[in-house]
């Protein structure tokens, strides 16, 4: 990516791009992930002298994708070029707890 970049507008724009490159008709393709690197601040972004992004308004769209995500779940609220389908989801059958970070996954302990 030319820009540092934490919009998911960008990001997926970009990943199409790469997918363009490499599919080819006739394989079998499997799921595969992203690895983020060099992450700076949002305020230390070393910009282009020709973007043409408009960064805040990425911004304030996120922000809005966040919130509502938030207050409705996941998956409820997503960009149209991810599709509908969810056989790509993940697997998460081996996925370790979240007890620092969510409320709900916390330990109960019952004393008798």
């Amino acid at each position: 990516m030319p820009v540092a970049s934490n919009s998911d507008i960008e990001l997926i724009h970009y990943a199409s791009i790469a997918l363009k490159e490499i599919y080819r008709d006739g394989y079998w393709y499997k799921k595969s992930g992203v690895i983020v690197s060099e992450i700076v601040p949002d305020n230390q972004v070393q910009l282009d002298l020709l973007d043409t992004v408009d960064r805040d308004k990425h911004a304030r769209l996120m922000g809005v994708i966040d919130g509502l995500t938030d207050r409705f779940g996941r998956s409820k609220v997503r960009i149209a070029t991810q599709g509908v389908d969810n056989t790509w989801m993940l697997k998460s059958d081996f996925k370790s707890p979240c007890y620092t970070t969510r409320i709900d996954e916390i330990q109960k302990v019952y004393v008798r």
